[in-house]
């Protein structure tokens, strides 16, 4: 299940029209969302995605909630067996809302995509990111020491206006230190009214396309150690499907399994260990629950 639980940004990073399409912060009515995800749990739902525009700025103007205390209330008000957030931007990611993660961390999803959209200081500013890449390190290192194999992903643009040669070669580094898990990889493309779209110094198609190839190569590697170090564990799957003859579904830290089943386990919770990995696809055997 989705909830959109606010809408509207107020970042205004130079790339991106969203702020003045979508407007300022608007949260929805805590009680409403509670409401919500009662009536779902009610109707079989085990698995909830909050999101927003800005999710992490949820409650800002309210006043009087934030999204550490939301998710606390959703603990404390359902009975959801598993809430996951769908993004959230590196400057909400606060100590309070860490800790109210990890207090119920068998009830949330060991998982956090964080976007990044850059890898390199210079570029950052220039995307108007709120943050450098020291920051960022911070704050992963932070999170990876509470929570184990926890999956970090992320969304990156290849080929911001003006990146240099060196500037992505060090944005490479960059994403091979954080060591993502997943990366949604996307070349910059102009929006007009934005600040980027006024800048000089674009990059030719070709090689922003060049650039995003490369950073896809970088991140399915990367993808592949984290997911080869579940291969002989046992892990807990949500199921949401059969595709091409193999049931499958998502563990708490964003791993895709599949596994044979005769039985129709649609959103049930399945034991199954994790055999090996072939052209990206996880497999694995169902164990006795």
């Amino acid at each position: 299940g989705f909830i959109k639980i606010q809408d509207g940004c107020e970042n205004y990073c130079s790339y991106c029209a969203i702020p003045y399409s979508r407007g300022k912060i608007r949260s929805r009515n805590p009680l409403f969302i509670i409401d919500e995800i009662n009536m779902l749990c009610a109707q079989g739902t085990k698995e909830i995605i909050i999101s927003g525009i800005n999710t992490g700025a949820y409650g800002r103007d309210l006043g009087n909630i934030n999204l550490a205390k939301l998710i606390e209330m959703i603990m404390l008000q359902t009975n959801i067996y598993r809430l996951r957030i769908s993004s959230i931007e590196l400057m909400e990611i606060t100590d309070e809302l860490l800790n109210i993660i990890l207090k119920y961390q068998n009830r949330i999803a060991n998982h956090f995509h964080i976007p990044a959209q850059g890898g390199c200081d210079t570029v950052l500013k220039r995307m108007n990111r709120k943050y450098n890449t020291n920051t960022y390190l911070e704050v992963i290192s932070k999170i990876k020491s509470k929570f184990l194999d926890v999956a970090i992903t992320t969304d990156f643009l290849a080929g911001f206006v003006g990146e240099t040669e060196e500037e992505f070669e060090q944005a490479k580094d960059f994403i091979k230190t954080v060591g993502y898990s997943a990366m949604h990889i996307f070349p910059y493309s102009r929006r007009k009214g934005t600040v980027a779209d006024e800048m000089k110094g674009h990059l030719t198609p070709s090689l922003q396309k060049a650039r995003a190839h490369e950073l896809l190569e970088l991140a399915g590697k990367l993808k592949e150690q984290y997911e080869s170090k579940f291969i002989g564990r046992t892990v807990e799957v949500l199921v949401e499907n059969v595709k091409q003859g193999f049931t499958r579904g998502y563990t708490s830290n964003y791993l895709d399994v599949h596994f044979k089943s005769e039985e129709d386990l649609e959103n049930k919770l399945v034991k199954v260990e994790i055999t090996h990995i072939n052209d990206g696809i996880i497999y694995g055997i169902r164990k006795e629950n």
